[in-house]
């Protein structure tokens, strides 16, 4: 089934903007306490260990990274680490407003590379510094969202472009022989609900990652 944008005043579209506004009273204070723990808790991750090795960067696997908007979890200290433990990185590209055909695409990036502003107000590589990353490599994706359950569904920002690519990240890993990639969110434990709508296209979460725990995802 294919997703589309939810018109406004639906559920979803009123639990974000209610997420929203829980992410903007969270004292800065309280996000840089909490944050060491969130990556503590995401590095400790058995499946980081799975993918780590001695790998050259033609058979690295990689690790698919949001660069953060500033109410999100800020990704930038997992580039590094990632890279020392021989992995590859790339990031978003949001292609949607210029080529809608085409969706999220991949780009590999490395901290200190060139980024400019995107369609959407994100940073990503420029066009002249665009490094396409087969999806086939892509072996562990860091999830952003506004909010998650147990359950390991995720509420977006409703575009619709990360499920999207998610499948077509699966079909490709699939088609290749290999596993769908671990799919984790790192987030506040303010974003981490009782439950979630859901529709039949959304793509649920192997872990969600906060400042008290690493949750398996029980969908």
């Amino acid at each position: 089934m294919k997703n589309t944008p939810e018109p406004a005043g639906t559920g979803k579209q009123a639990l974000r903007q209610q997420m929203k506004a829980t992410l903007g009273g969270l004292e800065a204070a309280w996000r840089a306490e909490a944050h060491p723990r969130i990556m503590e808790n995401l590095l400790g991750l058995p499946v980081l260990a799975e993918l780590e090795g001695d790998h050259g960067d033609d058979t690295a696997p990689a690790v698919h990274l949001f660069i953060s908007l500033p109410h999100e979890v800020d990704t930038a200290p997992l580039f590094p680490l990632f890279r020392k433990a021989g992995l590859l990185t790339g990031v978003p590209l949001q292609h949607g407003r210029s080529v809608p055909e085409q969706g999220l695409g991949v780009s590999l990036w490395n901290p200190g590379e060139p980024l400019a502003r995107g369609p959407f107000g994100v940073a990503e590589p420029p066009p002249e510094a665009v490094r396409p990353l087969a999806l086939e490599r892509i072996a562990l994706v860091i999830v952003p969202g506004l909010a998650f359950d147990r359950q390991g569904n995720r509420l977006g920002h409703g575009k619709g472009y990360y499920d999207e690519f998610l499948a077509r990240l699966a079909g490709a890993r699939q088609n290749a022989g290999k596993r769908a990639p671990w799919l984790v969110a790192p987030c506040y434990s303010a974003q981490l609900l009782a439950g979630l709508p859901s529709d039949p296209w959304d793509i649920r979460l192997d872990f969600i990652v906060t400042e008290k725990e690493a949750l398996a995802c029980t969908g």
